[in-house]
């Protein structure tokens, strides 16, 4: 009895030793302990009122806002670079119609900060310009709304095998002037009614493939015409192949890059046939690209030619190019 009366004694003590022992540590930190390892957890410093505790500034996001003329994929390939730069150095110009349609579908088609990027784009004053080429206003303002519109869903086709290259010095005169414009409207003017008589100058258009950018300004026709339904799967379908493989000879026969080597390859794209690309290409696309977001200005025009490539030009079929086949490249690993 005596025994288990002097052990509950003996334990009451402990706790009052222990007690007394721990009082000078409560409220405090050990020593060397870092205060923001629980975040949340610590009451404000007993110094501050309570008006200066909610005067205390909140932290604040030290990561600025991204330029929307510099978008970026975020990616260390040498295709996301590329394509990045081009973008940046397409948003310190006003562009032409053309270009603007293509960088237009180009923001459409990557999403993400090339959304904005797209509604930062400048047009130019354009009207004086095409007008002298002989496009109708009508023709000028459909091709400017056009990129709005959904592209359509094309099947893409097996690269055709064996095919010989088809090496064409060129001199850009009246005549072929004559025949870029003239198709291309015919495809403009899909855009905005499927007028029988139009559609069917069309076809028979398409039916003779011209060369470099006549047959270029071809493809860019007939796609626009299926886009708008003013011509069937059954007519386009043969016609689209039967381009391609053309174009895809040319572009075969180019030795360097210049700005009818990126329109082969932007409008093989818009096709729906980036796979048709071979990866030479591609690559001398990204290799030849200067630091600016330019690519050299190589002459694809004869001497006697009357018209030459301005290098917005380049740069926006060659970003259309790139960015199809970056689409393509995110599709197959996911």
């Amino acid at each position: 009895m005596m025994t288990k009366k002097f052990l509950a004694i003996l334990v009451v003590l402990t706790a009052l030793v222990a007690l007394a022992f721990l009082a000078p540590f409560r409220g405090s930190q050990p020593p060397g302990s870092d205060n923001d390892s629980l975040p949340g957890l610590q009451a404000p410093p007993e110094s501050l009122t309570e008006s200066e505790s909610q005067a205390a500034p909140e932290p604040q996001d030290a990561t600025p806002a991204r330029d929307p003329k510099r978008p970026s994929l975020h990616s260390d390939t040498s295709l996301a670079i590329a394509i990045d730069r081009a973008a940046g150095y397409l948003a310190t110009l006003p562009l032409t119609p053309d270009v603007y349609w293509l960088a237009k579908r180009v923001g459409h088609a990557l999403g993400g900060e090339f959304d904005a990027w797209k509604d930062s784009l400048e047009l130019a004053d354009y009207r004086n310009n095409l007008a002298a080429f002989g496009y109708p206003q009508e023709a000028i303002d459909a091709w400017i709304e056009s990129y709005s519109s959904p592209p359509p869903l094309l099947t893409p086709l097996a690269v055709p095998d064996g095919l010989t290259p088809l090496p064409t010095p060129w001199e850009f005169d009246e005549s072929n002037l004559r025949e870029v414009i003239e198709v291309t409207i015919l495809g403009l003017r899909c855009t905005v009614a499927c007028e029988p008589a139009t559609v069917e100058a069309l076809l028979l258009n398409l039916a003779e493939p011209g060369a470099d950018y006549v047959l270029t300004h071809q493809m860019l026709s007939l796609v626009l015409a299926y886009q708008f339904d003013c011509i069937s799967q059954e007519e386009f379908e043969p016609l689209r192949a039967f381009l391609a493989t053309i174009m895809l000879q040319e572009l075969l026969g180019d030795i360097v890059f210049t700005d009818l080597t990126a329109e082969r390859m932007a409008m093989l794209s818009y096709a729906g046939l980036t796979n048709w690309i071979p990866e030479s290409f591609i690559e001398m696309a990204i290799d030849m690209q200067q630091a600016n977001g330019r690519w050299p200005e190589v002459a694809v025009f004869g001497p006697d030619s009357i018209v030459s490539a301005p290098p917005e030009h380049t740069a926006g079929l060659a970003l259309f190019a790139l960015a199809h086949v970056w689409l393509e490249e995110q599709a197959a690993q996911h």
